[in-house]
C-alpha cells in the first residue's frame, strides 16, 4: 500500500484524548487518509459517513490503497493475507417502519459483519452514521445460533434440516439466494449468511463426506472446503424460545386484540413476515448497540456533517412514527425501543479516541484533486489531457474496473500513443521508475500525490464507478459494456440488449423539432438500421 511520508497526522488520538482534526483534504483524498492511520494504528478503526453510498465508495476506494482487490480465495472470502480487514456494516436500505424486510444479501453481510467483530481487533470497520444508531440483536443471539460444519462431522439430515428452520433459512427447490437450503436425497445445499458461495453437504449415511461450494447459477462446484459457519439466517430468533418472547412482550407493549395483527400471527405460527425486524426488541430481554459489539481500543474516524445527518435521520423516524402508530392492526413500536438518540450516541462516541475528517477542501500542499484528464472523442487528439498530465512529469496510475476493461482501456490508449505498464495491483507501484502503468480496482476519484495521479476509468469517461453490492441473477458482463465510443470503429459488430447483434454505422445526426442530437446508427440484417 502506499505509506505517506511523512503521515498526515503527527499522533493518533487514545482513548479520553481530545478530539482531533484534519481540514483542507481534497474530498478525493479521504480514503488515502483513512488507509494512511488505519495502517498506523494497533486497534480497529471505526469510520462513520454520512451515507450509505458514501460507505459503499468508501469500502471500494480502501481495497485499491490497501491492496485488497487480489487476496480473495475460490469463494470470495479473504485468504488470510489481508493485514487490515475492511468490514462494512451495510445500512438495511428501508424507511423506518417498512412493511418488507431487507434483502437477504444485505442481512447477510450484516451478519458476517457483526459476527466478525468478536475476534477483529486491527482493521476498519465502516457504516454509516444511523446504521450505528440502530440497536441490535445481544451478541449471544449470534453466538447462540452460529455453528460450525465439518468434513467427518456426525450429520442427521431431519435434525440439522430443523435447526436451519429454527435459525430463519428456509426450504426451496434449487438454492440461489442468502438464507435458502434445499435437500435432495443424501445431499443438502444452503446457502449460508455470509458466504459469497452456497455450498453442498454431500453425506455418506450420517457423516459429512465432503464439503464443496459451488456456483449457484450452474449448480457447478467451485472448490471444496473442510469446514464452514453457518450464521443464523435473520437478525431475530424465530426458536420456540424466541417466539414465547415475542409474544410476551407483544401482550406487555400493545393494546388490544392480537389475532386481528397478521404479525402477531405470523411469529406465533413460525413465520417471519415482511418487516418483523422492525419489532425486533420483543425478541429479546435486551436489546445491544454496535458500541457493546467493539473493543474499548477502539479508534473513531468521523467524515463530514454526522450530526446533522443524525438528526434528518431522527425527524424522518418521527414522522414515519407519527403517521402509522394509529393503525390497531399493525401497531408499532416507539423510535426509542429502535433506535439511539442523537445525544446518547455521540455520548457513546465520547470516550473513543477520534479524528474527525471535514471542510473538504483543494488547498492541501500534497494532496490535490486531479485534473480534467476526460477522454475527448471529438478532438483531434482524444488523449491530449492525458498526455498533458504526463508531460508535466507526474507518474500516472490507471485504473480499471476488470481485467476486461482493462486490456480494452490498454488498446484505446495506445491508439493514440499512451502505453501504460500492466500491474498486479497498485501496492506493486514505484513512481520513482514507472512512468505509466494500468492496475485494477473499484475507485471513483482520483487524485495527485506528490509525484504521480492515479487515474480511474470513471473520470477519463466521466462517469462513476457502478456500486458493487448484491449479486444479481442475470448480471450484464461489465467487461462487454461499451463506455465510449472511441472504443469501437464503423463495422464492429454490437449488441442492443434489446435488438441484438447488429453492426456500428456510426453517428447520424437528426433533427427533432427545434432540437438537433446525434444518434448511434446500428445495422442489421437486409439493411435495418436503428
Amino acid at each position: 500500500m502506499l505509506i505517506l511520508q511523512p503521515p498526515l497526522i503527527d499522533s493518533l488520538p487514545t482513548a479520553g484524548s481530545p478530539l482531533k482534526t484534519l481540514s483542507n483534504l481534497p474530498k478525493s483524498a479521504i480514503p488515502l487518509a483513512i488507509a494512511d492511520i488505519a495502517s498506523r494504528s494497533n486497534s480497529l478503526v471505526l469510520v462513520l459517513v454520512e451515507k450509505s453510498q458514501d460507505a459503499q465508495q468508501l469500502v471500494n476506494a480502501l481495497h485499491f490503497y490497501l491492496g485488497q482487490e487480489h487476496h480473495l480465495d475460490a469463494e470470495g472470502e479473504a485468504d488470510g493475507s489481508v493485514d487490515l480487514p475492511i468490514v462494512h456494516l451495510p445500512d438495511w436500505e428501508t424507511l423506518p417502519y417498512d412493511s418488507f424486510s431487507p434483502h437477504e444479501d444485505i442481512t447477510s453481510e450484516r451478519l458476517k459483519a457483526l459476527s466478525q467483530l468478536s475476534d477483529l481487533h486491527r482493521g476498519l470497520l465502516i457504516l454509516p452514521i444511523q446504521t450505528l444508531a440502530h440497536r441490535l440483536p445481544p451478541r449471544e443471539h449470534l453466538d447462540g445460533q452460529r455453528f460450525v460444519l465439518t468434513t467427518g462431522d456426525t450429520f442427521d439430515l431431519h435434525t440439522e434440516r430443523r435447526r436451519l428452520e429454527a435459525s430463519g433459512y428456509h426450504a426451496v427447490d434449487t438454492v440461489h439466494e442468502h438464507g435458502e437450503f434445499a435437500v435432495r436425497g443424501a445431499i443438502l445445499d444452503v446457502f449460508p449468511m455470509g458466504s459469497q458461495q452456497p455450498l453442498r453437504i454431500e453425506l455418506f449415511d450420517t457423516e459429512i463426506e465432503s464439503l464443496r461450494a459451488f456456483d449457484p447459477d450452474t449448480q457447478r462446484t467451485i472448490t471444496k472446503v473442510d469446514s464452514v459457519t453457518l450464521l443464523p439466517a435473520r437478525e431475530i430468533p424465530l426458536t420456540e424460545t424466541g417466539i414465547t418472547t415475542f409474544r410476551n412482550h407483544w401482550h406487555e407493549t400493545f393494546e388490544g386484540n392480537p389475532r386481528d395483527c397478521s404479525i402477531y400471527q405470523d411469529v406465533s405460527s413460525g413465520l417471519a413476515p415482511p418487516g418483523v425486524e422492525y419489532y425486533a426488541p420483543l425478541f429479546f430481554n435486551h436489546m445491544a448497540t454496535l458500541f457493546d459489539y467493539l473493543p474499548n481500543d477502539t479508534q473513531t474516524v468521523r467524515i463530514g456533517a454526522l450530526h446533522q445527518a443524525l438528526e434528518q435521520f431522527w425527524g424522518d423516524v418521527g414522522t414515519r412514527y407519527e403517521s402509522l402508530r394509529h393503525d390497531r392492526r399493525k401497531p408499532i413500536l416507539a423510535p426509542e425501543k429502535l433506535f439511539v438518540r442523537t445525544e446518547e450516541l455521540f455520548s457513546e462516541l465520547k470516550p473513543y479516541g477520534s479524528i474527525e475528517i471535514r471542510d473538504p477542501d483543494t488547498q492541501h500542499p500534497r494532496l490535490r484533486p486531479l485534473p480534467d484528464v476526460t477522454f475527448d472523442a471529438k478532438a483531434d487528439d482524444p488523449a491530449a489531457k492525458i498526455k498533458r498530465l504526463m508531460q508535466s512529469g507526474q507518474s500516472v496510475v490507471f485504473v480499471a474496473e476488470s481485467a476486461g476493461r482493462r486490456e480494452a482501456l490498454l488498446e484505446l490508449l495506445a491508439k493514440h500513443g499512451v502505453r501504460p505498464e500492466p500491474l498486479e495491483q497498485f501496492s506493486d507501484f514505484k513512481p520513482e521508475s514507472q512512468p505509466a502503468v494500468i492496475t485494477l480496482g473499484l475507485l471513483d476519484q482520483g487524485i495527485t500525490v506528490d509525484g504521480f495521479s492515479i487515474v480511474p476509468e470513471s473520470q477519463l469517461f466521466g462517469r462513476r464507478v457502478p456500486q458493487r453490492r448484491r449479486r444479481k441473477q442475470h448480471e450484464i458482463a461489465t467487461d462487454l459494456i461499451v463506455r465510449d465510443l472511441s472504443e469501437i470503429e464503423v463495422g464492429d459488430p454490437i449488441v442492443h440488449l434489446d435488438h441484438g447483434v447488429g453492426h456500428y454505422q456510426g453517428l447520424e445526426t437528426i433533427a427533432l423539432g427545434h432540437d438537433i442530437n446525434e444518434f448511434v446508427t446500428v445495422e442489421y440484417r437486409d439493411g435495418a438500421k436503428l
